[in-house]
């Protein structure tokens, strides 16, 4: 027979429950072959460079040599969905980006939760300030043709509990301009 009492107590805490649901997401963004885009003209497929780091002097050479990538892969129009990481609201968000600037976000779920939508150049900058500031683990993988960040987490501090996050990009078109 159930009882609450009996239910509580073989529960699993929900902080347990959402690491392990965080290490699920972050052991999937592992594979060695990604595919990026949806198909049809101006997708792109390419393998993933995947980045565990934990010194802040190997998070910077590679953070410098895929803007360098990107930089030279020049792509300033682009349609990319991504999902916050991190103990909040889940939130979906596709931008549409011309001339390296949003003109169009889309987020699904809460509103009221929803964050300023980003560029790829607004991800390269979170990275970059959490190794700038110090913080006490950057993990990121970047796409090894164009460097873009595919997915990145971040722990500011393994002090805190909750302040930690990122950013999985599951859809990126390059769109032709118009």
């Amino acid at each position: 027979m159930w009882d609450r009492q009996t239910a509580m107590r073989t529960r699993l805490p929900a902080p347990v429950l959402g690491v392990a649901l965080l290490l699920g997401l972050v052991a999937a963004c592992g594979s060695d072959d990604t595919t990026v885009g949806t198909g049809g003209e101006g997708s792109t497929s390419s393998s993933t460079e995947e980045t565990t780091t934990t010194s802040a002097e190997g998070a910077a050479v590679e953070l410098a040599a895929a803007r360098d990538r990107w930089d030279a892969a020049a792509i300033l129009d682009y349609d990319m969905t991504y999902q916050a990481v991190c103990f909040c609201p889940q939130q979906e968000t596709t931008v549409t980006v011309r001339g390296g600037e949003i003109v169009d976000a889309q987020v699904t779920g809460d509103p009221e939760y929803a964050d300023d939508p980003l560029t790829v150049e607004d991800l390269f900058a979170d990275i970059d300030e959490a190794i700038t500031s110090g913080a006490a683990s950057v993990e990121a993988g970047y796409d090894a043709d164009t460097g873009r960040p595919l997915s990145y987490y971040i722990d500011q501090s393994e002090m805190m509990a909750d302040e930690e996050h990122g950013v999985t990009v599951s859809a990126f078109e390059v769109v032709a301009p118009s």
